[in-house]
């Protein structure tokens, strides 16, 4: 997992999550209270 800060932006410090990071989690943006969720899916029945 790749992870680091980006320094200078004017909403605050960001965090770049690497793209297999991504791929692993299910992600809920919430932006009137600004913040981020994150959660494992649900395995698929085949």
């Amino acid at each position: 997992m790749a992870l680091f800060t980006i320094d200078g932006m004017a909403l605050g410090p960001h965090m770049i999550l690497g793209d297999p990071f991504i791929r692993q989690y299910c992600h809920i943006h919430d932006f009137g209270n600004k913040q981020i969720g994150f959660a494992k899916p649900k395995k698929r029945r085949n």
